[in-house]
């Protein structure tokens, strides 16, 4: 009878063991996936001279965009950004690497005057959150697109990021302005300029 009442306070011990690791371990998963997402959502930083990306001049094959001194239609810099499209942004840049040749950049709007590409007034951008992802980045080339979405999405949030291709904080645009959100999908290469 002795053997039995051992052997049940041990089954019970081990089964109460059991249970708690099985709580315990959940409960630091389900953390832990939290950590992750909100690291997926929030893995920016501002730009840096040390960026592959910073501090070139890029130009595509058409000459047209080429606004800057005739050579060159885009520059990353970690103090401002020229684009063809929307003029030069000064002001702090942002990066979010997916790896070491693509990645996104944000800027916040604060010059309308040399707009060249917009289906909106100009001044509905002023401090608005702007994207451009760029991938298959090497030294000489890169490929990069403008935040244009590929969609006409039918809830009103992701309708007015959508509209104006830009969002009211940093934050937002990380968030929304994504590939997998359906934006960038006219990619255009690029080739460095030198001078």
């Amino acid at each position: 009878m002795k053997s039995t009442k051992l052997s049940l306070f041990s089954a019970k011990s081990a089964l109460l063991s059991l249970l708690v690791l099985f709580v315990f371990s959940s409960a630091f998963v389900g953390c832990k996936q939290a950590d992750d997402e909100d690291d997926l959502n929030l893995a920016y930083r501002q730009l840096t001279a040390d960026d592959a990306i910073a501090n070139v001049k890029w130009a595509d094959d058409y000459t047209p965009w080429n606004n800057y001194d005739s050579t060159y239609d885009c520059r990353i810099t970690p103090s401002f950004i020229e684009t063809a499209s929307y003029g030069k942004q000064e002001g702090k840049i942002y990066i979010v690497k997916i790896s070491e040749t693509s990645g996104y950049i944000y800027y916040q709007i604060k010059d309308t005057s040399s707009f060249s590409y917009s289906n909106k007034e100009a001044s509905s951008y002023l401090d608005k959150w702007y994207g451009l992802y760029y991938e298959k980045l090497e030294a000489d080339k890169v490929t990069m697109c403008d935040a244009l979405p590929s969609f006409e999405p039918s809830d009103p949030v992701t309708y007015k990021i959508a509209d104006y291709h830009c969002a009211d904080s940093l934050e937002d645009a990380v968030k929304n302005i994504t590939v997998e959100n359906g934006y960038f999908e006219n990619t255009t290469p690029f080739d460095k300029v030198t001078e």
